[in-house]
């Protein structure tokens, strides 16, 4: 019998070094080894990788051969198989699913999805499963130190040129928050197994930003805010609609009247998004009491919670609907007619308010801030319950309600509403009469 070779053990098991000789007679160095979650046979090009000795390879090949026996005891422990996801079409999937998303959410989204994106092409990372704690805090400070975008003075719109100083914090946050639910979704199909839920979270933590407390418009703003929608609107149209439904008399003005939907914001507390989308069908004039109410259905506000707006703590407001109703009986949203209103119509109109006639700065937030912090703070609108009662008028938390309305500003006790709280029902009563609802008003009130 002949004698039989003996076999030497390697070294690196599961990790085989082959040489490739070319026609050129160039020699190329090649590991071939078997990945364990997916069981293909990988073949890693080490001159590519600059190892050129014995040395070198023969130490590639030991870390690689024991990180496969680790992870062959992991998956044998239970361990989730990972998988080889391409990150740019990860990132398409993510949002192809997420088709509830509104419009403007989706766009926040994509604004730190690509940044993620331009990152990892950047940095060599195509996968999603090599995503680690390290490379996530890479990117953290990669978006912290951005510089800041400003607007190219004199090119074309939407060009964009670096700015003095880096984004500031709200900005950078934002794009954090993105990222995380995109990379917590990812966690749940199991695409980035190098992470879990604390490890996201602490690799992109939020940087500090200043949090001001609300500033509520006192009531010698309100007032002047009032005045100047009445300036802007001379001769305009109270139901945002014809010629023929003017408030007062004169030429068509140019620009649409913005009085009634400031007014609405400002006395209802609603959002932006909610007051520009609120239908007719959603406002009750005989509930409570004949009282009213408004009720935004969970799929038109931001917290997807159904809520109702009590009309009765402004009785003037409920006028104004009134008299819009009775001018656009066919119409179907309150403002807008057929459909709704767009964003930008109120953005400039507001712009045009503080520029030119002399309002208080302001924004859509601060009135809502402002109807919130006066329906807190007024005893005689909601008694001991103000908390409580103005957190479910404009849909937060109590804790919202306490932590940012309570004591941020003195009412008059005596108040029993909204607008005798701000001071401006004697201004609201006027446009009543004015459109021909002087009907509408009650004989003490008007006295």
């Amino acid at each position: 019998m002949p004698k039989r070779k003996r076999r030497i053990r390697s070294p690196h098991p599961g990790v085989v070094l082959r040489r490739r000789t070319w026609a050129s007679g160039k020699t190329t160095w090649f590991a071939r080894w078997t990945d364990p979650d997916t069981g293909r046979v990988v073949d890693t090009n080490l001159s590519a990788l600059g190892l050129t000795t014995l040395e070198t390879r023969r130490e590639w090949a030991l870390a690689r051969s024991r990180s496969l026996n680790e992870r062959r005891a992991a998956l044998a422990a239970g361990a989730p198989t990972r998988t080889h996801t391409e990150l740019d079409g990860a990132i398409e999937e993510y949002f192809a699913t997420r088709t509830r998303l509104s419009p403007r959410t989706a766009r926040t989204y994509r604004e730190g999805t690509d940044r993620l994106a331009a990152w990892a092409r950047e940095t060599g990372v195509q996968v999603t499963e090599d995503l680690t704690t390290v490379r996530l805090a890479t990117f953290r400070e990669r978006l912290s130190n951005e510089p800041r975008r400003q607007a190219q003075s004199g090119a074309k719109r939407g060009t964009w040129a670096e700015g003095a100083g880096t984004r500031s914090p709200y900005t950078v946050n934002r794009d954090l928050c993105s990222v995380k639910a995109l990379l917590n979704y990812w966690r749940r199909l199991g695409l980035v197994p190098q992470l879990d839920r604390d490890e996201i979270t602490d690799a992109l933590r939020p940087l500090l930003e200043p949090r001001p407390r609300p500033r509520p418009l006192k009531p010698l703003e309100v007032r002047a805010l009032i005045d100047a929608c009445v300036r802007h609107d001379g001769g305009s149209d109270l139901a945002l609609g014809g010629p023929s439904q003017r408030l007062t008399k004169g030429p068509a003005p140019s620009t649409m009247a913005i009085t009634p939907f400031v007014a609405f914001v400002l006395l209802s507390g609603c959002r932006l998004g909610e007051a520009l989308q609120l239908r007719w069908q959603d406002v009750d004039f005989d509930a409570r009491d004949a009282a009213g109410e408004i009720i935004l259905e969970a799929t038109a506000t931001k917290t997807r919670h159904e809520r109702a707006i009590d009309l009765s703590v402004a009785p003037t407001l409920r006028m104004l609907l009134a008299i819009l109703r009775l001018r656009a009986p066919t119409a179907t949203h309150v403002f807008g007619g057929d459909r709704p209103l767009s964003q930008g119509r109120v953005v400039a109109a507001r712009k045009r308010l503080i520029a030119k006639h002399k309002a208080p700065e302001f924004n859509w937030q601060r009135l809502r801030q402002t109807a919130g912090s006066y329906l807190t703070n007024a005893p005689g609108i909601f008694g001991a319950a103000s908390a409580f009662r103005s957190a479910r008028q404009l849909g937060h938390s109590v804790t919202v309600a306490e932590r940012h309305y309570v004591g941020n500003i003195h009412v008059d006790p005596a108040a029993t509403t909204l607008e005798a709280a701000m001071g401006i029902q004697d201004r609201i009563q006027r446009l009543v009469a004015s459109a021909g609802g002087a009907s509408l008003i009650p004989e003490t009130a008007s006295a």
